[in-house]
């Protein structure tokens, strides 16, 4: 601990408080870019920790599903979000369903759920087992 302060006051004297905040934001958020998968399907923009909450608080449908069925005809029926932290993929449009649950069932089954599915089924079962509509075991 002794160190810590040591540092900290040395960088008092070259550098305020306001700097030194400044300076700490902008490796966070250089980070948080770096960390950020650069191969997932289009999408809006997302604020650095909100993602696009706010995007979907302030949409002009109350209805979620008309929000993501505009957005669909901008980026395409494959698109990222992502809510908080968390990447979402989300799938529309009839063909792409079909093409991503029926012809390439493989590739997209076997996930773990994720723990807010769970939660939110209040089924009571395990987070490791439970698995959903794209979460069905793939094995014969």
């Amino acid at each position: 601990m002794a160190f810590l302060t040591e540092i900290l006051t040395t960088v008092d004297q070259y550098m305020d408080t306001s700097t030194l905040l400044v300076a700490a934001c902008v490796c966070l958020m250089t980070y948080w870019y770096l960390q950020t998968p650069r191969n997932l399907p289009p999408g809006p923009w997302a604020w650095p920790v909100l993602g696009n909450i706010p995007l979907f608080m302030t949409s002009k449908f109350d209805f979620f599903p008309d929000t993501i069925t505009d957005l669909a005809r901008q980026y395409g029926d494959v698109m990222t979000f992502w809510n908080a932290r968390d990447l979402n993929v989300v799938i529309s449009g009839y063909q792409t369903i079909r093409t991503v649950l029926v012809k390439r069932a493989e590739d997209f089954s076997s996930r773990k759920a994720p723990p807010v599915l769970v939660d939110l089924r209040g089924d009571g079962t395990a987070r490791d087992t439970t698995k959903g509509n794209s979460f069905i075991s793939y094995i014969f």
